[in-house]
C-alpha cells in the first residue's frame, strides 16, 4: 500500500511540471491576430486547406482573363496554428497575402479546424483583426473580428453552431 502511494506521488511530480509548461505554453499563444502584422509562428499552408481557399469567392475574384484556380499558391496566404476546440493544434488562422485580396483597410481571414479528415472551414470574416476569446460555445472558442472606419469601430462576435461560426452580435461603436 505505501509503495502504491510513493509510485503515485513520484508519477505526480513527474507529471506535473509538464502539465504546468503545457498550460504556460497555451496561455501564451497569441490570441489577436492583426491584418498588419505577421504571424508570430507560421506554419505552412496544407493543401487541403489550399484547395479551400481556391474555391473561396473573394480568392477566384483575382483570377484575371482566364486564368484558373490553379493559378493560386500557398504563396497567397500566410497561416498560424490555434487551440479552436480544446487542443494546442486543433484549428488554423489564415490570412490573406496577396494584394489582390486586400480590402480598404480589411483583409479576409479564414478559420480552418482540424478534424478527423483533415481541415474544413469554420468562418471566413473580412477584418483589420481577429481575436481568440476566453469564452468558449459548444467546446469551441468564440471569436471576435473587428474593422474600423474614420467613424466608428465595427466588431462581429462569432459562436460555434451548427459546425460553422454564425455571428451572433454586430455592435458598432462611434470613435470620439
Amino acid at each position: 500500500m505505501i509503495r502504491a502511494i510513493i509510485i503515485a506521488v513520484l508519477i505526480l511530480f513527474v507529471a506535473l511540471p509538464f502539465a504546468n509548461a503545457q498550460e504556460s505554453q497555451r496561455a501564451s499563444a497569441p490570441t489577436v491576430f492583426q491584418a498588419e502584422e505577421p504571424f508570430a509562428h507560421p506554419v505552412a499552408i496544407r493543401d487541403d486547406v489550399l484547395a479551400a481557399l481556391k474555391k473561396d469567392e473573394r480568392t477566384l475574384g483575382c483570377l484575371k482573363n482566364h486564368e484558373k484556380p490553379d493559378e493560386v499558391t500557398a504563396a497567397w496566404f500566410s497561416a498560424t496554428e490555434v487551440d479552436l476546440h480544446h487542443g494546442a493544434a486543433s484549428g488554423l488562422i489564415v490570412k490573406a497575402e496577396n494584394p489582390c485580396l486586400f480590402g480598404a483597410n480589411i483583409i479576409p481571414f479564414w478559420v480552418f479546424s482540424r478534424g478527423s479528415n483533415g481541415y474544413a472551414l469554420v468562418l471566413r470574416t473580412d477584418a483589420l483583426s481577429v481575436e481568440l476569446l476566453n469564452t468558449w460555445t459548444n467546446n469551441y472558442r468564440d471569436i471576435r473580428a473587428s474593422a474600423a472606419t474614420a467613424r466608428e469601430v465595427l466588431t462581429a462576435d462569432y459562436r460555434f453552431k451548427d459546425g460553422r461560426y454564425q455571428r451572433v452580435r454586430n455592435p458598432r461603436t462611434p470613435i470620439r
